[in-house]
């Protein structure tokens, strides 16, 4: 990653903290960057952009494979700072983003034969199966879906638990990569 946006993101880390923005561990982002730049992804959804913290770290390795990341947070403050993130991080050009419902945005926006081969969910947590049953038809074949917080959050993400797990299209595991939360890595069984 460049030094320039590197610093950017140590100074967006140190500004969530401080005014209670959720964004992703820096452990978690790194991993989401790595599996995107091992998998090769090329066209990437995140469905909850806050103030691009974790967008960064992906629009990074999308740029990187020489491909693009779609992005939609529902808040139009968080998009608003979002917006001045990217470009501060020069990544306008390997990101796009939306603001609203993500439900509404990819119902309205999104043409049906748009394909993502990396999805990222990372929005409101009582929302989680409502992401997932609108997002996973725009996946690829062996595309791939994260979901952040799912330990600390399971509580709230609960039919999305008792969803997948009584299900038999998708297998997930889950990777405890901080001390107090975990990502679940979902695929096509």
């Amino acid at each position: 990653m460049k030094p320039e946006r590197k610093k950017l993101l140590e100074q967006l880390k140190k500004a969530d903290l401080k005014a209670d923005v959720p964004s992703v561990s820096e452990p978690n982002a790194e991993f989401l960057h790595n599996l995107v730049l091992s998998r090769q992804c090329t066209s990437g959804l995140e469905i909850g952009t806050a103030h691009a913290y974790s967008t960064i770290w992906l629009g990074d390795a999308f740029e990187k494979n020489g491909g693009h990341l779609t992005t939609i947070e529902h808040s139009p403050p968080s998009f608003n700072q979002a917006k001045v993130n990217l470009y501060r991080a020069k990544l306008e050009k390997s990101v796009t983003q939306h603001q609203g419902r993500a439900q509404k945005v990819i119902q309205s926006e999104f043409d049906s034969s748009t394909k993502y081969d990396f999805i990222f969910i990372d929005g409101i947590k009582k929302s989680t199966l409502e992401f997932f049953e609108i997002a996973s038809p725009l996946l690829t074949l062996n595309g791939v879906i994260v979901i952040d917080d799912v330990l600390k959050f399971k509580s709230k993400m609960q039919s999305f638990y008792d969803w997948i797990e009584n299900q038999s299209l998708w297998t997930y595991s889950i990777e405890k990569l901080d001390k107090d939360d975990g990502i679940m890595i979902v695929n096509r069984s």
